[in-house]
């Protein structure tokens, strides 16, 4: 296991690197950046509707019980629509912010790896998004897997968990439509502080008290509408503190940034599916009996997943209102001062040429 995930991560780490750097190069517009980050959101939802919504079909038997035979044949499917996916990418998008690069520039440059991680500790806002980011892989994005399990053993319903994948799709659009004006009205910083505490507010729901399956759809779906703004802006938000960066440091090295935010993401927010099956054993989890937990293994299982996104509301309500320090003016004072600086590297580089 530790062989396939390392093999998976290295993977996963070699387009991650330049997918997250693209969005410096095709804008360095802030409103422009925050609709390419919604709009990877929607692309992001799509493939997690398909997967939440089909897949339950697929890998449960009509007694709720997994089919192991499954899996392999839906991964490998879902890797070849990947593949699709990423050639369209290449295809489609555009780069508008070309830096020209001579040889001799290429054989001076040389990148301070050292001096990149050293600045990393001075960047609050980057610290804060990425911690945040992990939070949000370890607390919020597992719900879809312990949904797998409340439904499975509290509800004995598996087939609910399609209307679960389909309803992610209501409060997602709705944040979509909101998302310009709502940025304009509070701030991008406030509007993926303050929503956080509403939504711990609901999960805490969820894990205290008794709920219909119905009604525990219906209050996660809420809950998830006021988390869906940090979703929609992460890679907005990731794109100005690598800005920040460049400030700090002086020198803009987007790819060796992101690739520094992607191998400590992947590395720490891997271990979340583990976490969760550490969870479930402690909590009595017994996996050869399938759908039939004893009662109190149902309830604790129940409690067990809307404590945990509950948690990283608040974990990620601090990172944003105690560590990130940059209001939406600053941050785009700074932008303009690094664009600035871009724009006069080239033209010295066109200069030389």
């Amino acid at each position: 296991m530790p062989r396939y995930l390392l093999y998976l991560g290295n993977c996963w780490n070699f387009y991650q690197r330049a997918y997250g750097a693209m969005v410096n190069s095709m804008t360095s517009n802030q409103l422009e950046r925050t609709e390419l980050s919604n709009a990877r959101s929607i692309g992001s939802l799509g493939a997690n509707v398909i997967t939440t919504t089909i897949a339950p079909l697929i890998i449960f038997d009509a007694m709720d019980n997994p089919i192991a035979g499954k899996f392999i044949p839906l991964a490998l499917f879902l890797s070849l629509f990947t593949l699709v996916c990423l050639y369209l990418t290449h295809t489609l998008c555009q780069e508008r912010i070309v830096v020209s690069i001579t040889k001799e520039k290429t054989e001076k440059q040389k990148i301070d790896y050292l001096k990149v991680i050293k600045s990393f500790a001075k960047n609050r806002p980057m610290i804060a998004v990425v911690v945040a980011y992990i939070v949000a892989k370890f607390f919020l994005q597992t719900t879809s897997l312990t949904n797998q399990y409340v439904f499975m053993s509290y509800y004995h319903d598996t087939g609910k968990l399609a209307a679960i994948g389909l309803g992610t799709l209501l409060p997602m659009v709705l944040a979509m439509v909101l998302l310009k004006p709502m940025v304009k009205l509070f701030s991008k910083k406030h509007l993926i502080t303050w929503p956080f505490i509403i939504a711990s507010a609901l999960y805490m729901v969820l894990a205290f008290f008794p709920v219909s399956a119905t009604a525990w759809i219906v209050i996660q779906l809420i809950a998830s509408f006021f988390t869906s703004f940090f979703s929609l802006l992460v890679w907005s938000l990731i794109a100005d503190a690598v800005d920040y960066q460049a400030y700090l440091s002086g020198a803009r090295n987007d790819g060796t940034v992101y690739a520094t935010i992607t191998f400590v993401v992947f590395f720490i927010s891997s271990l979340s599916t583990s976490l969760i099956a550490v969870l479930l054993d402690m909590v009595g989890y017994d996996a050869s009996l399938g759908a039939a937990q004893a009662a109190n293994v149902s309830n604790n299982i129940k409690t067990l997943a809307g404590v945990l996104p509950a948690v990283g509301c608040i974990l990620i309500f601090i990172c944003f209102s105690l560590i990130y320090n940059i209001s939406d003016e600053k941050m785009k004072e700074i932008s303009a001062y690094v664009n600035q600086q871009s724009e006069k590297l080239e033209e010295s580089i066109e200069l030389n040429q």
